[in-house]
């Protein structure tokens, strides 16, 4: 039985299969994901007709990106990730390999897609086979894989296939790191919640709730007893100080001598390099301290902000954006601006129920 630290093995005998049965199980996920991952592809090859209302506009958004990182520089990937002022840009970025595999075509950029099918596929068989049998994961398999909707946004150049295969990774860090016991995957679920943030505005709904109930009983848990400090460790904790400001200090000044001139542009200007300093230093001395639930937990919190910093500080007036795209106009497409003392603000969203 395949064994992976993501928790232990089914307890049923018949949980995986054995042998001729093994054989005709592995073939059957094979030509599973053969089928799915093969006919989006044969599609991608076959249609000549871009689907989608904001595949045109995401499409630009790729091109332009590329257009900035044709002269690499610590400045020009600044740029390019921050380009846009309403969409975060980790979706744009997954496109350049691809362009610079097999030229700028929307063909292309949409192999991204099915690369985050393969990766749904597998996370989903994963997540089958470990928390029930190999046979769940195998009905799982094929469920997900033959599912019109993931089918769909496979051939369409929207982020459902990115945005989807974070919530999958995070989710699946978050149970893997035993409730922030496990250093490694707490900092993967800092990692998958930083891209899922960089693909979409509302990454954190999705994994809120969740990260609630696992963190529960930590805030509900006494405190324990300050107990006497062990000898240096005053010297210790000044030391992790000390290079935790170091290396904020050093990295925030490689950030100003290469990239001022465009940071100075932006709302937030200048003060964009102190918020990255202290975002650094605290992610550098987080990182510096024992393994712990609470410890792991800020470290991996910490590398999550500083990661989504990059776009979320440098574009900050998106929120103007997503306000108005959740209780505001809508691009003019609502007759009703942003009041909350107007009664329609709570109850115009309601429609779209019926």
């Amino acid at each position: 039985m395949i064994e992976t630290s993501l928790g232990p093995a089914p307890p049923s005998s018949s949980a995986a299969p054995h042998g001729v049965q093994r054989i005709f199980y592995w073939a059957a996920v094979i030509l599973i994901c053969a089928v799915s991952i093969g006919g989006s592809l044969y599609w991608i090859n076959r249609n000549v007709v871009l689907i989608g209302r904001d595949a045109g506009g995401h499409l630009i958004d790729t091109l332009e990106q590329a257009e900035i990182l044709r002269e690499p520089s610590l400045q020009s990937l600044l740029m390019a990730l921050s380009f846009n002022s309403y969409r975060p840009p980790a979706f744009f970025l997954f496109s350049q390999p691809f362009y610079a595999l097999f030229g700028y075509s929307a063909d292309a950029a949409q192999l991204q897609n099915v690369l985050w099918l393969a990766v749904i596929l597998g996370l989903t068989f994963l997540y089958g086979w470990r928390f029930q049998n190999a046979f769940v994961a195998l009905l799982a398999l094929a469920l997900t894989a033959f599912l019109p909707m993931l089918a769909g946004m496979t051939r369409m150049f929207y982020t459902e296939n990115f945005i989807t295969a974070m919530v999958m990774l995070n989710l699946l860090a978050l149970m893997a790191s035993k409730r922030f016991t496990r250093r490694g995957w707490s900092l993967i679920w800092g990692v998958s919640a930083a891209l899922g943030m960089l693909v979409k505005w509302t990454f954190p709904v999705y994994v809120f709730i969740p990260l609630l109930l696992v963190i529960w009983p930590l805030l509900r848990r006494p405190q324990a007893q300050p107990s006497r400090p062990e000898p240096g460790s005053g010297s210790q904790r000044w030391r992790t100080g000390g290079i935790s400001l170091a290396v904020g200090a050093a990295v925030t000044f490689l950030l100003v001598i290469f990239s001022y001139s465009y940071i100075a542009t932006l709302v937030l200007g200048p003060t964009i390099f102190l918020v990255w300093f202290m975002l650094i230093a605290a992610t550098a001395f987080m990182l510096q301290q024992r393994s712990s639930p609470w410890n792991n937990l800020l470290a991996a919190i910490m590398l999550a902000l500083l990661l989504a910093s990059v776009w979320y500080l440098t574009r900050i007036e998106f929120v103007t954006d997503l306000f108005d795209a959740a209780f505001g106009t809508y691009g003019g497409r609502r007759s009703h601006g942003f009041d909350p003392l107007d009664s329609r603000f709570y109850t115009r969203n309601w429609v779209y129920l019926w």
